[in-house]
């Protein structure tokens, strides 16, 4: 997975690569809006 902070939508968001359908789905989650608490 390769992050990219150049200048492609809006201000402040992060572009990702996915190069694979496992890359597809350890990004899954997030993509879906799953927030993971953070333990006490």
């Amino acid at each position: 997975m390769t992050r990219h902070n150049e200048a492609a939508g809006l201000p402040g968001e992060e572009q990702v690569t996915l190069r694979s359908p496992a890359e597809l789905a350890d990004a899954l989650p997030y993509v879906l809006g799953f927030q993971p608490e953070k333990p006490p």
